[in-house]
């Protein structure tokens, strides 16, 4: 069954911006490998501070986990929506309002997936250039993902209530 729903302005910038990460992390990493030390920071304590190094190639690692969850996030958004979904939980819901969710879900997912990929960006950048991570990036990642789902569970349940 095809979706039949229309890429709003706003999703198919988030898919634009996912992708150019995506590309924007990989040239970072290919253009200045050769001017990277031998060892790198790979790991961060809670606090931000470098706590082990590793070889340079092990950044590829790196890179592979980003881009397959890029791809990943990719592929939620291509399941398709079935009338099964509209029986959850043993709740029936509308048609309508199964599709309803359905699109916050696959927007949702593609405003996770922007941000993941930003905050594993910001990591890389800094693993790249020996820094230490501050301890708001570390916490911001766990703290937006929160906020995006409180935000969309409560549009969610909002909408029915909108609509009596």
């Amino acid at each position: 069954m095809k979706n039949n729903f229309k890429l709003s302005t706003f999703d198919i910038l988030l898919e634009i911006v996912s992708l150019l990460l995506i590309i924007a992390i990989w040239f970072y990493v290919c253009f200045n490998y050769a001017s990277l030390p031998s060892e790198i920071p790979m790991h961060f304590s809670v606090l931000g501070k470098v706590d082990s190094l590793s070889d340079k190639s092990s950044l590829f690692i790196l890179l592979g986990i980003i881009t397959f969850l890029y791809v990943l996030f990719s592929v939620l958004n291509f399941i398709p929506f079935k009338k099964k979904y509209l029986k959850y939980n043993y709740i029936n819901i509308s048609e309508q309002k199964g599709r309803e969710i359905y699109e916050l879900t696959v927007k949702k997912l593609r405003i996770e997936k922007v941000f993941v990929i930003g905050f594993l960006a910001i990591i890389t950048y800094s693993v790249m250039n020996s820094q230490d991570l501050h301890w708001l990036i570390i916490l911001s990642l766990p703290l937006i993902l929160i906020f995006i789902e409180a935000f969309y569970l409560i549009k969610t349940f909002s909408s029915d209530t909108e609509k009596k």
